[in-house]
């Protein structure tokens, strides 16, 4: 699932980092914000975030990745 694909919020330090994910885990209904998730976010060269997207939404206890596989490509 994709979030703010070519936002023009700036990341400046971790704080914003950890306020964004916060929100978008704010935008889960209870059941699913109790659950792990694995999120990724792009940023360009002047530290916009150009995409933030949900890689794996797991269980309780746990998540699935599997490396080196990814949904688009560069």
């Amino acid at each position: 699932m994709i979030y703010l694909k070519d936002s023009k919020i700036k990341i400046q330090n971790s704080n914003q980092v950890a306020r964004v994910f916060r929100d978008l885990l704010l935008l889960e209904d209870e059941i699913d914000q109790a659950k792990e998730h694995l999120y990724v976010m792009h940023l360009d060269t002047r530290s916009r975030i150009n995409l933030v997207e949900l890689v794996s939404l797991g269980t309780l206890t746990s998540s699935l990745v599997i490396p080196g596989r990814h949904s688009g490509g560069l």
